[in-house]
């Protein structure tokens, strides 16, 4: 008896809410009442906890894929870069007194060895500017790009293969 004395005095001063007051009623049918009405909370609670554990250690993820495939699609932007701003035959053609006749090569290339081709495919007779880009003549912007690399000096052929076509993208 001892013990259950000790043991209603513990749950007296218990700070779990509820039980003080459950040991605190003096009327049997409160007391299991209000017993009955903690242990259907704390029953809730354990069934709220272990469904929202089961949730949570499953890791649900929504995952929404669709697949399209059109017919024609906008081919993508392709820029491409030369350094060569003025092609040194059309610009010589037309200003010849700017440029200087190469009959030799082969000296010309000792020296510049950058404007010739490490094959030495180089025609004979090329003729090649004497002026800077800064010291060119003030011409229109339309005629130094008609004497400058064209797209299709640049890019001689380009082919997208998209199975089971090939699209000529030139």
């Amino acid at each position: 008896m001892k013990f259950w004395t000790r043991f209603k005095r513990i749950l007296k001063n218990s700070v779990i809410t509820g039980i003080p007051q459950i040991i605190a009623t003096r009327s049997n049918f409160r007391k299991k009442l209000k017993l009955l009405v903690f242990i259907g909370c704390v029953i809730g609670f354990f069934w709220q906890t272990f469904a929202f554990l089961k949730v949570y250690w499953t890791y649900p993820t929504v995952v929404d894929v669709q697949y399209y495939f059109p017919d024609d699609f906008e081919l993508p932007a392709m820029s491409v870069c030369s350094s060569n701003g003025i092609k040194s035959k059309l610009f010589c053609q037309r200003f010849s007194e700017l440029c200087y006749p190469n009959t030799s090569l082969v000296e010309f290339c000792d020296t510049h060895a950058f404007y010739c081709d490490p094959n030495n495919n180089n025609p004979g007779n090329v003729s090649y500017p004497t002026v800077t880009s800064r010291q060119l003549p003030p011409l229109p912007r339309s005629e130094y790009q008609a004497m400058g690399a064209q797209p299709n000096d640049l890019v001689s052929n380009c082919l997208i293969y998209e199975s089971p076509k090939i699209i000529d993208c030139t």
